[in-house]
């Protein structure tokens, strides 16, 4: 990682690199043991060799750049840039590689991992909050401590806030909400393309659906600038009528295109299913029920 330039050709992205490699010494344990965790990576001796499941990863991303340690040399180059008052950060984020960083940051969110943060698989997050707590999984407490007590507690329907299920879940899902307000804040401050500010505001949408979804009414913000003593506590409806009108306004502005650099992304169809998973359970966040827009966001 720390000699990584060397596998960059442009001479001034290989400069870039050149002082710190992908990273920060700081950082880098922690994304290795990440690669581990996840299968990515096996060790071989003195080396860290790709695993199957990791070569398969970077097979389905259809975009070079992303693949390359080209991304880190030019945001190395821009970051100098910036220290020498040579290049503003709006000027950043209206190009395509800074509105991937500002989405990349929102969608980082997603994966499971441990600690309770994303959306699916995580460990001790919204996966098992929301799959302990229905008839998906039933997990025993024994003895032995092979479990912990709180699996099976979800399972009863004795849920505490003291559980790190339950806190873990609303943390995760309120980081995530700041990191979309600042991605969209950074992009319109910036005037980027339309369909990458939409893809942000679908993200903070699907955010805000899971919170009404596991907690009902919620603080609510879109700005991060908003104080504690000035946020709001917004009912399960008003979040509701935002998330709809969200996705209704922005659902029709992202890209059409299936797979590629989407995979793994909010496209056009993404959205609608969203849209109509939203809908799926309005009668639950309303007392209104709403088959038919369901069924006409399906179709889409």
């Amino acid at each position: 990682m720390e000699t990584a330039g060397k596998l960059v050709d442009n001479d001034e992205l290989r400069d870039a690199l050149k002082e710190n490699g992908i990273g920060r010494a700081s950082t880098r344990a922690a994304l290795i043991e990440t690669l581990f965790k996840r299968d990515y990576i096996r060790k071989e001796r003195k080396n860290l060799i790709a695993t199957n499941t990791g070569v398969d990863l970077i097979q389905t991303i259809q975009e070079e750049l992303l693949k390359s340690a080209e991304l880190t040399g030019l945001w190395e180059k821009k970051l100098r840039e910036v220290e020498r008052g040579e290049y503003a950060a709006k000027d950043f984020y209206a190009t395509p590689e800074g509105v991937n960083a500002a989405l990349a940051n929102v969608y980082s969110q997603i994966p499971g991992n441990w600690g309770g943060v994303g959306y699916a698989g995580a460990d001790n997050g919204w996966y098992d909050l929301n799959s302990m707590s229905s008839d998906e999984q039933v997990v025993p407490h024994r003895n032995t401590g092979d479990w912990e007590l709180t699996f099976s507690e979800l399972y009863l329907r004795k849920w505490l806030p003291s559980h790190s299920q339950v806190n873990n879940t609303w943390s995760w899902l309120y980081k995530s909400v700041t990191k979309a307000n600042l991605s969209i804040q950074l992009m319109e401050t910036s005037k980027a393309e339309a369909s990458k500010i939409a893809e942000a505001k679908v993200l903070r949408a699907f955010f805000y659906y899971l919170l009404i979804d596991d907690f009902g009414d919620v603080p609510f913000y879109t700005d991060n600038n908003t104080t504690i003593a000035a946020m709001q506590q917004k009912s399960r409806k008003e979040v509701f009528d935002f998330v709809v009108s969200e996705l209704k306004d922005n659902v029709g502005k992202l890209s059409p295109v299936k797979g590629g650099e989407y995979y793994g992304r909010f496209n056009k169809w993404a959205g609608y299913a969203l849209l109509a998973k939203v809908y799926l359970n309005a009668e639950v966040y309303t007392g209104t029920a709403m088959w038919a827009e369901c069924i006409a966001a399906c179709d889409k």
